[in-house]
């Protein structure tokens, strides 16, 4: 039986404005909106506040962490669907669910945290601009729904890993790594996401490992009823729900979410 083709939307070079705009108290937040054809990405269009490329500190000069360098959140190219007299995001979403997106590009070193942020286990400070590694851990659903993350500072790359933590042969699996040690637990509203993505299996024909734009909304249930993956609509191929997800840190607030793929 022939596959039922999906409906084709216009694609737009605009970046993403109107959306960021109405997004209150999240500023300087850089969006990319780039045509999936180009070489290279468009330059970034800076939304609100301070450049994220030189993120202000927000910590005393002794306890400060040195902030991951940006790695490209939110990841580019994206590949923007306007509305168009047919659709209907009654969610005021922008995105479709399982739209194509770049897959994250992860930092080789990702924002530290600081011991003197975390008390029982949990961060109670307002963590700095940057891009920060989280495990999923906990959902729930009142007073606000929301999702808590195990953060922790991770080498990803070999060569990155080696230099933190040496020869050890069990540091560095699947050339990342991290130290258990310090790690703290972050509860993140779902209404300050600004944009979810999670990673897939791979294209059957190519094998080229993509990832898929889900509304925080939508993305939410699924974590909530830990479902480790959600089938890809049309398509031969699974997103993965549970696994390690690189957060964008914006005036201390996680306003993205990327599904990293792990070996």
């Amino acid at each position: 039986m022939a596959k039922r083709k999906r409906r084709k939307r216009k694609a737009s070079r605009l970046p993403l404005f109107l959306l960021v705009l109405l997004m209150a108290g999240v500023g300087g937040l850089v969006v990319f909106a780039a045509n999936r054809s180009d070489d290279t990405a468009t330059s970034p269009a800076l939304i609100g506040g301070a450049d994220t490329s030189t993120p202000t500190e927000s910590a005393s000069a002794d306890t400060t962490p040195s902030v991951s360098e940006p790695g490209g959140t939110v990841a580019p190219p994206v590949t923007v669907h306007i509305e168009t007299e047919d659709s209907d995001h009654s969610d005021g979403s922008v995105l479709d669910d399982f739209t194509l997106v770049d897959p994250p590009v992860v930092p080789a070193i990702s924002a530290e945290l600081s011991p003197s942020w975390i008390s029982k286990g949990v961060i109670t400070a307002a963590l700095p601009d940057g891009y920060y590694w989280g495990y999923i851990d906990s959902s729930a659903d009142e007073p606000e729904r929301t999702i808590t993350f195990e953060l922790r500072q991770v080498f990803w790359g070999s060569e990155s890993c080696r230099a933190e933590f040496g020869d050890d042969p069990d540091a560095c699996l699947d050339d990342y790594g991290s130290d258990p040690s310090l790690s703290g637990l972050l509860k993140v509203a779902v209404a300050d996401l600004i944009f979810v993505s999670l990673p897939t299996f791979g294209d059957p024909a190519t094998g080229a490992f993509t990832s898929r734009s889900i509304s925080p909304a939508n993305w939410w249930p699924l974590v909530n009823g830990r479902q480790t993956t959600v089938v890809v609509p049309d398509e031969d191929t699974e997103a993965i729900v549970l696994t390690p997800y690189l957060l964008t840190v914006i005036e201390g607030k996680v306003v993205a979410a990327e599904g990293i793929r792990v070996p």
